[in-house]
């Protein structure tokens, strides 16, 4: 702490020695500028009072040059005659510059004022037929003021480095060591030692702010140790943690272990570090859950799902951690049925829809797209000479056909018994769907299941309509692959056929 009022007290007489030196230097400037004005003034008279006694004989430019160069001009300085229409310098002395026009030489043009241009003060004033000006070098005008900033330095910085001596140790004496004594308990209490006890009675005000701070901490453990007893009595797992900018321990409920899925090492680690509790949430919180709001998966191998809540109240940070894995794994077996067939793990007939209507939304995620819709061959008397058991066996091998392309960019579902569908998206082109089209059918036409130890085929009748041909809704395009279909029966069976407007001019495979 002395280190800190140390290089407070610099700063703050640093900064007035600074300003009260700015302050002098613009003083001394300013009497240094006055000094050169009074003195021009003084020079300008004399070389007009030489010119005026010599009226007589000035017939030219050059008289006028031969009189002033007969004044004695001390070393740096310059005295200029200027002709008043044309601005052009007719006498000089000091430098040679006679026939220069005298913006040349100051860059502007004024008079009565001081001109600062580069190392030069140039001072002009306007006579009857001349302007008289005097040039001096910065360095010769400010050289007293330098020496007048150097003298006031030395005196400052000798009284600086006293007053900052004599109040550190006052300070010292009758603050900081209160203080230091102060703050390194409230540091202990801050990192999780409720029980420290701060003893300071170097002023009477120290004993009084001590004693409430001994009061307010033994509260303040008594309230958490209820809070933490109540929330260790409900039967959930449930933890809440606080923590604050100030500290670095985070104070947690009995059960942050648990639901953390942490041993009592691994968690008196993270409490006593913010740092690292911080890394853990933020290290779970990378793993969301789909569809559920601020819940996350624990990496771990059991599953376990967490509902993380946070809340910040000023400098202060407060979580609630909720367990919720039974519920979220019951969700999932709900959707799950839902969504999907269990017997083909495909696409439920709902879930199919609402897959495509998403779709529809997306236009630059469907580009060129392809529907087909199937029926499995031969089902009811399959079931009827084989069996349901083996009816089974038939469907999922459908299902198997057409998923056969492994394509990402494809949703595929069991629509009723027999009934399929697949709808591919993503193409740039539709020959590329056509090539998908036809690996199905390849496959299909190889596909054959094992029954009472021998091999029988699986067949599938099909109709396929690209969306890029007819754009129309989802409904729309099912019914058009659902009339190509119909069309591969009639013809025969264990064919696919695309849907064109004319039926006479349907395509097969």
């Amino acid at each position: 702490m002395k280190k800190i009022i140390a290089k407070k007290l610099v700063l703050i007489i640093g900064s007035v020695m600074i300003g009260i030196l700015l302050l002098n230097m613009l003083i001394q400037r300013e009497n240094a500028i006055a000094r050169l004005i009074d003195s021009s003034k003084l020079v300008i008279k004399q070389i007009v009072a030489i010119l005026d006694r010599n009226e007589q004989s000035i017939h030219s430019n050059e008289d006028v040059n031969n009189l002033i160069s007969k004044i004695p001009v001390p070393e740096g300085i310059s005295y200029y005659v200027v002709d008043k229409e044309s601005l052009v310098i007719i006498g000089n002395i000091g430098k040679q510059q006679i026939g220069t026009h005298i913006k040349e030489v100051t860059g502007e043009w004024i008079t009565d004022k001081i001109m600062s241009v580069g190392k030069e003060y140039y001072y002009f004033q306007e006579e009857e037929d001349f302007y008289i000006g005097v040039s001096k070098p910065k360095s010769v005008v400010l050289e007293n003021a330098k020496a007048s900033m150097g003298r006031l330095f030395w005196y400052l910085f000798a009284a600086s480095c006293i007053m900052i001596f004599m109040s550190i140790t006052i300070i010292d004496r009758y603050v900081i060591r209160g203080v230091d004594k102060m703050v390194t308990g409230v540091k202990e209490i801050t990192g999780g030692k409720l029980d420290t006890k701060i003893e300071v009675d170097h002023m009477p005000e120290f004993k009084i702010l001590s004693d409430n701070i001994n009061q307010m901490t033994g509260k303040l453990l008594h309230q958490t140790q209820k809070i933490t007893k109540i929330l260790d009595t409900v039967d959930m797992l449930l933890a809440v943690y606080e923590y604050d900018n100030e500290s670095d321990r985070v104070f947690a409920s009995g059960k942050i272990g648990p639901v953390l899925m942490l041993s009592e090492e691994e968690t008196d680690v993270i409490l006593r570090d913010k740092k690292r509790f911080e890394e853990t949430i933020d290290g779970i919180k990378q793993y969301p859950v789909k569809g559920h709001k601020k819940v996350y998966q624990l990496p771990v191998e059991t599953e376990c799902f967490l509902q993380i809540e946070t809340f910040r109240s000023g400098q202060s940070e407060f979580g609630v951690i909720l367990d919720v894995t039974e519920e979220i794994i019951e969700k999932q077996r709900l959707q799950q049925e839902r969504d999907y067939d269990l017997l083909t793990g495909l696409l439920s007939r709902r879930a199919f829809y609402q897959k495509m209507k998403e779709l529809y939304l997306q236009p630059h995620v469907m580009k060129k797209a392809v529907l087909m819709m199937c029926d499995l061959d031969g089902l009811k008397k399959f079931n009827d000479t084989y069996g349901h058991a083996n009816g089974d066996k038939a469907i999922k091998k459908a299902a198997e056909i057409i998923t056969c392309i492994s394509d990402k960019d494809c949703y595929a579902a069991r629509l009723s018994g027999d009934e399929f569908a697949i709808f591919i998206y993503g193409a740039e082109d539709d020959k590329v769907l056509e090539e998908k089209i036809r690996e199905i059918y390849e496959y299909m036409m190889k596909a054959q299941i094992e029954v009472y130890g021998k091999n029988i085929d699986v067949r599938l009748s099909g109709g396929y309509v690209f969306y890029s041909k007819y754009p129309e809704e989802h409904d729309q395009l099912l019914k058009k692959a659902d009339d190509a279909l119909y069309i591969s029966k009639e013809n025969g069976r264990a064919r696919f056929t695309e849907y064109v407007h004319n039926d006479s001019k349907e395509n097969e495979r």
